[in-house]
């Protein structure tokens, strides 16, 4: 599995990776920089206002 720049156990539960990277990985492609999307389909404004986890990932304002 690809490793991730952050720990996919921060991530609220339930959230769903979709989008370029699970594309990439079905068509054996490799793609020049990390492609991540998520779908979260609880609490998704507040979670992104906030940040997904308190160690997870820089964000840049």
């Amino acid at each position: 599995m690809h490793q991730f720049p952050f720990d996919l156990n921060e991530l609220p539960k339930p959230a769903y990776l979709v989008g370029g990277w699970v594309r990439d990985r079905l068509l054996g492609r490799q793609s020049k920089y990390l492609d991540i999307d998520f779908v979260l389909p609880e609490r998704a404004v507040s979670i992104s206002s906030t940040g997904i986890a308190p160690n997870c990932c820089a964000r840049s304002k």
